[in-house]
């Protein structure tokens, strides 16, 4: 699923935290449906972990106009609330990596 980007959407309005917020919860909830429906169907689905945190949460987190600190929050509560805690590390790692390429950008 790709989300659309203009300044007419809501999905590129990430500097409201509410919305960041919003669209966050619905990620998690269909993360979680789709986990149920590869359990019930008895399938197997291929894509890493990591590959679907990045999709679904870290994408959105990084985008967004909110605080390394919040960032980090987000980052950690959202894991726990989906059970994957034990990405923390690697999605941490790729929330600065954003930054700093935020950073590299703006010093140009």
């Amino acid at each position: 699923i790709q989300g659309r980007y203009s300044t007419h959407n809501i999905s590129s309005r990430l500097s409201e935290r509410s919305i960041v917020l919003r669209k966050l919860n619905a990620s998690m909830s269909y993360y979680n449906w789709v986990k149920d429906f590869f359990i019930k169907n008895n399938t197997v689905d291929p894509t890493s972990q990591f590959a679907k945190v990045k999709k679904i949460i870290l994408t959105l987190i990084s985008e967004s106009d909110l605080s390394l600190k919040e960032k980090y929050a987000l980052t950690t509560s959202s894991l726990d609330k989906i059970g994957l805690r034990q990405l923390w590390i690697p999605a941490v790692t790729y929330i600065l990596y954003k930054e700093l390429g935020k950073l590299r950008r703006q010093s140009n």
